[in-house]
């Protein structure tokens, strides 16, 4: 069937798996007579409910991708659907897909019949607003959606920001005046039951979406964001601190007050469940992220100086505290989503037994400090000095970490982390497909964004993980061109990299393209252009 619908014939893709059998029980669904109870538990027997659900809910999609059916047959094919396999999240998924395509539907619609664009965010708030059938869409929507999260956490990333997008985009919508319709404290009652039925390691993955909504205008949508965040915190604070301990820095009074809210309500339930260690790590975490932020701020005297000498942080162990690098503080693919519930994180992750206190202040307008860390194995017992001064390493130590320290006076790092945020998903992305026929090219390249880990400790100021054997692209091509320099030496000239009338250059480049490039093979292309020019 589906190699029929995959060629374009649907009709005889349709006839194959949509039998009588759904459509008669569909029929008499709400018949008293028993006929729907005689048939499922028959299916039962033979184990066939399964297939006929699945054969059923194949068959609905491709009727609405067809257009074959009304809305509301669509949505009693979902609903009976439901009905058959009530625990089977792929169908609370792709009805709660359905009823948001069909709210927008409606409001585009409602919005060309007035004359304005539906694509604006106060069009769709004002159509909502006034339209209690797209209300009762959205309602449908997230009710759908909490259905298959319930279940299975199988389309957590696709499911989970639409459910959180659609609540805290309906609260928004203010209701003042008697023409409003608002179901908005029902989505508000369900939300509260929703969430507790959703592992937190789920919401984990959604922590920059939850914390951008932590000043939401509705107070009952705002309290129930604060205590999904206290439970994360609670469940994960070694690694959910370093995403929610900007709040408590925050410039703004009323984001400050509820970050310090959220870390007090964690290190309560911290306390009740006997889990100390965690509760003294969020004391201390407050200390810590002042000590950067101070580092980040400070102006040196001169401004040619290019290292520094501080004081070693004096607050708790540092080894407690899980390193904000990448790969410590992003969740596994395999533990979103599958069963069994596997470690989230790593197991062993090299730990910070002190900073060193030489730090090398970088060139640009900003003074960021390029901050260095020696790094132990997890489980050593190796102490860093605490108040004074390390400069060397010890025999114990398995390497460095290095971070950027930084503060933005015009800018907002967390624009910064929002972009890692999306080269994350790109990633996952790339992840999912691997393996399918159709990304045999991807799968062969193993595309990949090396992403780095950017934590914001207020507005202002951040920590960015130093990425490796990397340079900026200032320094690449201030490498090989300066204007500043004289026009005839080769500096200017930027050593023949971009003079195109040299002919050997050129015919370098047309042969390196001639020979690699057309086939797609970059990284054989790249080397001979750097054996045959660059390395001159």
């Amino acid at each position: 069937a589906k190699l029929k619908h995959a060629i374009g014939e649907s009709t005889e893709a349709l006839r194959m798996i949509d039998c009588n059998e759904f459509h008669q029980l569909l029929l008499r669904r709400d018949a008293k007579d028993g006929t729907l109870t005689k048939a499922l538990t028959k299916m039962q027997e033979e184990n066939t409910i399964k297939s006929f659900a699945r054969n059923a809910l194949q068959a609905t999609e491709w009727i609405v991708k067809s257009g074959l059916k009304s809305g509301s047959e669509a949505i009693a094919r979902y609903e009976f659907l439901n009905q058959i396999s009530p625990k089977w999240e792929r169908s609370h998924f792709h009805f709660a897909v359905y009823l948001e395509s069909i709210l927008d539907s409606r409001i585009i619609t409602l919005a060309a019949q007035k004359g304005i664009n539906a694509d604006v965010d106060d069009t769709r708030s004002t159509v909502i607003r006034l339209d209690p059938i797209c209300q009762k869409y959205l309602f449908d929507a997230v009710k759908q959606y909490g259905e298959a999260l319930r279940f299975s956490q199988k389309h957590v990333f696709q499911a989970l920001p639409r459910l959180l997008t659609l609540w805290t985009d309906f609260t928004t919508i203010d209701i003042d005046d008697d023409n409003g319709i608002s179901n908005q404290d029902g989505v508000n009652k369900l939300m509260s039951d929703i969430y507790k039925t959703i592992p937190a390691v789920s919401f984990y993955s959604v922590l920059p979406q939850l914390i951008s909504r932590i000043g939401h205008s509705d107070e009952d949508t705002r309290t129930i964001l604060c205590v999904i965040l206290k439970r994360v915190l609670v469940k994960f604070p070694a690694q959910a601190l370093w995403h929610l301990v900007w709040l408590r820095f925050s410039v703004h009074n009323d984001r400050r007050i509820q970050g310090e809210d959220i870390f007090k309500g964690a290190q309560k339930s911290l306390s009740r469940n006997e889990s100390m260690k965690m509760h003294d790590l969020l004391e201390a975490s407050k200390g810590l992220v002042s000590f950067l932020i101070s580092l980040a701020k400070h102006v040196p005297k001169k401004q040619t100086q290019s290292n520094m000498t501080i004081e070693c942080w004096e607050g708790t162990n540092l080894k407690d505290f899980i390193p904000p690098v990448q790969a410590a503080l992003t969740v596994a693919l395999h533990a979103v989503g599958k069963k069994g519930r596997p470690e989230p994180f790593p197991q062993y992750i090299p730990r910070i037994r002190a900073f060193c206190s030489v730090v090398q202040v970088m060139a640009s307008k900003a003074k960021p400090k390029r901050l260095s860390a020696f790094v132990v194995a997890e489980g050593s017992k190796s102490i860093g000095i605490r108040g004074g001064k390390e400069k060397k390493p010890q025999p114990d130590d398995i390497g460095e970490m290095h971070f950027l320290v930084k503060t933005e006076a015009k800018g907002d790092l967390r624009k910064d982390a929002r972009v890692q945020d999306l080269n994350t998903v790109i990633n996952r992305l790339f992840a999912n497909t691997a393996g399918s026929g159709r990304n045999i090219e991807k799968q062969y390249r193993s595309l990949n964004l090396r992403t780095f880990s950017v934590v914001c400790l207020s507005e202002e100021c951040g920590i960015i993980e130093w990425v490796p054997s990397t340079n900026s692209f200032r320094n690449l091509v201030s490498s090989c061109y300066n204007p500043h320099a004289n026009r005839y030496s080769a500096r200017r000239r930027g050593k023949r990299g971009s003079n195109f009338s040299d002919v050997h250059l050129r015919a370098s480049f047309i042969k390196s393209q001639e020979q690699y490039m057309k086939l797609g093979n970059l990284t054989a292309a790249a080397k001979m252009f750097d054996e045959l020019l660059l390395k001159e």
